[in-house]
Order: C-alpha cells, then sequence, then structure tokens
C-alpha cells in the first residue's frame, strides 16, 4: 500500500466528479433558485447536526484502532449499527422539539421537507461509520468509489425527478436519499467481502470493553467536531437568523464553491490519518512537511486563476441571478488558502493519537467565530458570513501550527517554504506522464 497513490487515486477520482458535481450545482441554481438552495443548505444542516453531536468519536476511533491492528472491521460492525440507531432515533427526537422554536435555523421550513431530511440521517451517519471503518483497513479504494456511487446516483435522481416531475425541492431531497442508501449498500458489501488482518491486543471484557477503550481514544475526537459543528456552521444558523432564504443560498453556493477547491488537498489528508497512525514519526513528519508546503502554494495559483475567471463561470452556468455569489467567494478565499495548512496538521497529531491537543484549536477559534458572525453578519449578510469563515480559518491555521510544532519539534520553515526534494517530486512525476504519453504513441 502507497500513501502516494491512494492520494492520487483519491484525487483522480474525485476532480473527475467536478463536472458531474457542477451538473449538479446547475440543476439545483436553474430549477431551484437561491431560496431552494438555501433551504437545501439548511436540510443538509440537519444530518450534520446528528452527527457531530451524536457520534462520540467513534468514528475516527474505528479508523484508529484498526488501522493499529487492535481490533477488526468485522468486530465493530455490529457495534456500528447498534449505535449509529440509538444515536440516530435520538437526534430526530431532538430535531422534532426544537424544529418549531424561535432558536431553530429549521423553524420556517416547510413540514414535507423537514420529515424527508429526517429519514437522510441514519444512511448519511452509517455512510460515516462504514468509510472510517475501510479507512482504518486502509482500503480508501472503496471510500473513492463510494463517492462515485453517491454522485452519479444523486445526479440521476436529480434529472428525473428535478427536472422531469418537476418536484422541486422535494425531489432534491429524494435524490440525495436514494445516493445515501446506494453508498450504504456498496460500502456495506464491500466490508463483508474484506479478509480481516490477524488482531494484535485482544480486550479480555468483549466488546464492551473494546468500545469503552475506543471511547477513550475517540472522545476527544468527539469534542473537537462538536466545536467544530459550531466553528463550521455557526455562520449558516446565524445568517439564516437574520437573513432570508436566498440570502443563505447565496452564501451556501460561495461555500459550494469553496469545498470544490478542496478536493485536491482532501484527497490526501484523507489517507493521511490512517497512514499517519501506521507510521514511525519521522516519517509522518516528513510527510506532512511535505504536503503542506506544496499545498500552500498549489492553492494560492489556484485561487488567483479562479478569481479571474469567476464571474464569467457563474454567469454561464447559474446565471446572473447568482451574482452576488462572486463577492462572497472573494471573503473565502483566505480559508481556501489556509484551509490545507490547518487540516493536514491536525490530522497528524490525531494519527499519533493525540486528539486532545487538537482540541485546543478549537476551543481557540469558536469565541472568534462567535465575535465575528454577529458583528460581521447582521451589517454585510452573505459576505459577513464569509469573512467571518475566513477569520476563523485563520485562527485555526495560526493555532494548529503552534501545537505541530510544539508535538513533533519540526521546523515552521519546512512547512511553509519548497525545497529540493519537492521539485524533484514534480520532475518525477513529469517524467512518469510523459514516458506514458509516448508508450501510448507508440501503440
Amino acid at each position: 500500500m502507497s500513501f502516494a497513490r491512494d492520494s492520487l487515486r483519491t484525487f483522480s477520482i474525485r476532480s473527475s466528479l467536478i463536472f458531474i458535481s457542477i451538473l449538479g450545482g446547475i440543476i439545483y441554481a436553474r430549477w431551484l433558485g437561491p431560496e431552494g438552495i438555501g433551504i437545501l443548505a439548511l436540510a443538509a444542516l440537519m444530518e450534520n447536526f446528528v452527527l457531530r453531536f451524536g457520534n462520540f468519536g467513534f468514528g475516527s476511533g474505528f479508523s484508529f484502532f484498526i488501522a493499529q491492528g487492535r481490533t477488526t472491521g468485522r468486530e465493530v460492525l455490529t457495534l456500528a449499527f447498534g449505535f449509529c440507531g440509538s444515536v440516530c432515533v435520538m437526534g430526530c427526537i431532538i430535531l422534532l422539539l426544537i424544529w418549531q422554536k424561535d432558536f431553530s435555523p429549521w423553524q420556517k421550513m416547510p413540514s414535507t421537507i423537514f420529515y424527508l431530511s429526517l429519514v437522510t440521517i441514519f444512511p448519511f451517519f452509517m455512510n460515516y461509520l462504514l468509510s472510517m471503518i475501510l479507512s482504518g483497513h486502509l482500503d480508501i479504494k472503496a471510500v473513492n468509489y463510494s463517492e462515485i456511487i453517491r454522485t452519479v446516483c444523486l445526479l440521476s435522481g436529480l434529472v428525473l425527478l428535478v427536472i422531469f416531475l418537476k418536484w422541486g425541492i422535494t425531489g432534491a431531497i429524494c435524490s440525495n436519499i436514494m445516493a445515501q442508501f446506494a453508498v450504504f449498500c456498496y460500502l456495506l458489501m464491500r466490508l463483508r467481502r474484506r479478509r480481516e488482518m490477524p488482531v494484535i491486543e485482544k480486550f479480555e471484557s468483549g466488546k464492551m470493553g473494546l468500545m469503552l477503550e475506543i471511547w477513550k481514544y475517540g472522545r476527544w475526537n468527539y469534542l473537537i467536531m462538536f466545536f467544530g459543528f459550531y466553528i463550521g456552521e455557526l455562520p449558516l444558523m446565524v445568517l439564516s437568523y437574520f437573513f432570508p432564504y436566498n440570502i443563505v443560498g447565496f452564501f451556501s453556493m460561495g461555500r459550494g464553491l469553496m469545498e470544490k477547491t478542496r478536493i485536491l488537498p482532501n484527497a490526501f489528508a484523507q489517507a493521511l490519518f490512517p497512514y499517519t497512525a501506521a507510521s514511525t514519526e519521522i516519517v509522518a513528519v516528513n510527510r506532512t512537511n511535505i504536503l503542506c508546503r506544496n499545498f500552500l502554494v498549489i492553492t494560492c495559483g489556484m485561487v488567483i486563476v479562479l478569481a479571474i475567471i469567476l464571474k464569467p463561470v457563474v454567469i454561464v452556468l447559474y446565471g446572473e441571478a447568482f451574482l452576488p455569489v462572486i463577492p462572497v467567494f472573494y471573503a473565502l478565499i483566505p480559508a481556501i488558502i489556509l484551509w490545507p495548512l490547518s487540516q493536514f496538521l491536525t490530522v497528524h497529531v490525531a494519527g499519533f493519537g493525540n486528539p486532545k491537543k487538537v482540541l485546543l484549536r478549537s476551543l481557540c477559534a469558536l469565541p472568534g467565530c462567535i465575535l465575528a458572525c454577529f458583528i460581521f453578519i447582521p451589517y454585510f449578510g452573505a459576505v459577513g458570513a464569509a469573512l467571518s469563515v475566513s477569520i476563523v480559518y485563520a485562527i485555526l491555521a495560526i493555532v494548529s501550527v503552534y501545537i505541530y510544532i510544539k508535538s513533533t519539534d519540526a521546523k515552521l520553515l519546512d512547512m511553509i517554504f519548497l525545497r529540493k526534494e519537492d521539485w524533484n517530486i514534480y520532475r518525477g512525476i513529469a517524467q512518469k506522464i510523459g514516458i506514458k504519453y509516448f508508450k501510448q504513441q507508440g501503440t
């Protein structure tokens, strides 16, 4: 198994899905409009609400324990089903209780959309757990294929239900339900067919003892995800309180464009956690430093290109009604540049079994997030929400660098500036591409 090969495979698959996801974005924009996109963003918030509050760190715990050979995927599968079912039932009950409250971002959501959104919670949650279990086995290929299945099924559903049957937002939610269940079936089948590796450490107290040990590790990741939920979603929640759905839609569209820029770094970050957990410290630190300094350069170049072509792209793909998305995206540029650095460093620290240290960055960023949201959003709307996101990611990046250096004794310059070995890597990739090209030409 190779970290670089798995990461590049992840990137090639997910980058090939950009075109399909753009088609989905066009359908949302042309057939649902800004208000519909805003409602869908709040529907997706329901899934994240239950996942972030109810996972208790077991997803990352499953991945970590499997990667270290302390348990197997099949051993935790039954635990995952029982745990997920219980959490989803409780999560749905809580959502129903707070739905119509004044502080709820869903208080104005139509009842049909709200109830349908509840249906997506279980497969969404379970897909997360199954993906983490397979990542622990370093089966990144299966996780990548699940993204293909989800994207293709979602787009097919949108074409049928939204365009041809004209079901509107209801059709979009139903498309998501079908896509989530299709991914669930694939991941479950993939896991059941895996050959298990021998377990290094047996837990004498059985499955309950195993769950307790996983929780002891994962509880810190749970708190990280708990605070991460507020940091990531608070701008959306505050925006929905002060402004109508169409303004929420502009912010959601801009944030969606920002998230598309994460396809390449996220491909490497996804593989980084299990490989870090399975590596020596020297190898892992060198790998993380290479990722940080190279992606700073790559991301800056990508942002410059996107900033130049954004306006004509928005007009052609989504229409002039979405021109307010452009200043939102510009306000998100600092977040785009800093996200890979923050992500790689925190994944590295968590991968070495130190999630408690990662929690520090979220605790530092949360007050800044709250202040930024209530200062900028009431006056600047969607652009204010985007500025809040950028401020938060600046704080996260600074704290992440501090924690990483203290944990590894790495040097700041090694994380920022390119080195000779990086150019050798690029030269090697170019040579391999050239060799393959000439071989194809020769045949």
